[in-house]
């Protein structure tokens, strides 16, 4: 299968926005044959916060490699935003994500990552993650995959506004699915995230997404989805929520 550069051209959005939590699942390449790919995402959208305007601009870029034996694979995100509330200055969203993924056996395979964010919309100066598990892809047809994983996380989150420095265990736990609606052009994901704390099952975040292609041409695909999260203890002891629909165009090459 051909090597696959993809840039998101076009993107919608309408969105209430409370809490952050990221799909790494969304990044994935699940086909088996592709050893590498390269994409790069640039949008700008208007979102609401408690009622206040914030104008984000957003570049996301994403890279999978995989070795020759097809058994190691290594996943890089970035993601950055220049984000500006409603009657303030830009506020500068950063994100960076590497994952390491090893087959085991012929449907398990051992995943290590370490993650870096500092979102000040939501007054966390800096979150750093660094987490191991298990993947296991629980079915594997010709039109419909599933996986699932668990992982430990060793999170430490920091918020100066709230005068905190945490140093947090947590699990994180999915389920993941595509499929592909045979004799047409769509394709259909889903996700959903728990990531409880080991101490207190009560603070946890929640993630749901769904997305659905439409390939208008063999370079051209519409895309729509829609996210949920929810935080149940976020820096300020509140609950957050966030939600999210996009409607965009891919250029596959």
């Amino acid at each position: 299968m051909k090597k696959l550069f993809l840039i998101i051209i076009g993107l919608l959005s309408i969105a209430t926005v409370r809490a952050q939590l990221v799909n790494i699942e969304t990044k994935r390449i699940q086909s088996d044959s592709v050893r590498f790919v390269l994409s790069d995402g640039i949008n700008v959208k208007y979102n609401d916060l408690n009622g206040k305007k914030l104008l984000q601009i957003e570049n996301t870029l994403a890279c999978q490699v995989k070795s020759k034996s097809l058994k190691d694979i290594f996943l890089f995100l970035n993601n950055y935003k220049l984000i500006r509330k409603e009657g303030s200055n830009y506020l500068n969203v950063f994100f960076t994500h590497f994952r390491y993924n090893r087959k085991l056996y012929d449907k398990i395979r051992f995943e290590g990552f370490l993650q870096y964010q500092s979102n000040p919309v939501f007054d966390i100066n800096s979150r750093v993650i660094l987490g191991t598990g298990l993947r296991y892809k629980a079915v594997d047809h010709s039109n419909f995959w599933a996986y699932v994983g668990t992982s430990y996380m060793l999170e430490f989150e920091d918020s100066h506004k709230y005068n905190q420095s945490l140093w947090q265990h947590r699990s994180s736990s999915y389920l993941s699915f595509t499929t592909q609606i045979p004799e047409s052009q769509l394709t259909f994901t889903g996700t959903m995230y728990y990531q409880p704390l080991f101490k207190t099952i009560k603070d946890y975040r929640f993630l749901s997404e769904v997305n659905l292609d439409y390939k208008l041409s063999e370079k051209i695909a519409l895309s729509a989805g829609m996210d949920y999260l929810f935080d149940s203890r976020t820096p300020d002891g509140t609950k957050q929520y966030y939600y999210h629909s996009k409607l965009g165009l891919k250029l596959l090459f």
